[in-house]
């Protein structure tokens, strides 16, 4: 009777190495992509925050003027932020409106913006009698 030695051959051997490459492409292309998709949340949590935080700024001043900056974060290339403050409603209820964009260049050089708006009361001052 003879014996019969079974073993790899290297077919079988290329064939295999073929699928893990495959399915370690794969893994590292979704990594990639979930670490585009963090990155781009990162920057709108931070746009957003600076957003609020222009709006907090002008309701705790009292200071409704419009105003623009440019913003020195690495998270935010080429960051810029605009706050415009407009009349809102009949001037008898010394209402503004209130618009604050937040605009950074993101992937593919194109310019993402986070817009913000609310109305703000305008404070009056009461003379004592």
């Amino acid at each position: 009777m003879k014996r019969r030695l079974r073993g790899i051959t290297l077919l079988e051997l290329l064939v295999s190495i073929v699928i893990l490459a495959i399915g370690l492409l794969a893994a590292i292309q979704a990594m990639n992509a979930a670490l585009l998709t963090t990155q781009h949340a990162n920057r709108l949590a931070l746009a957003t925050m600076l957003a609020e935080a222009a709006i907090e700024e002008l309701r705790s001043s009292g200071d409704l003027v419009s105003w623009s900056e440019e913003l020195n974060e690495p998270l935010l290339p080429d960051g810029q932020r605009h706050v415009t403050v407009a009349n809102y409603g009949a001037a008898k209820l010394n209402l503004r409106r209130v618009t604050v964009e937040v605009r950074w260049t993101g992937r593919r050089t194109q310019t993402e913006t986070v817009r913000l708006e609310t109305v703000v009361a305008i404070r009056t001052r009461h003379h004592g009698g």
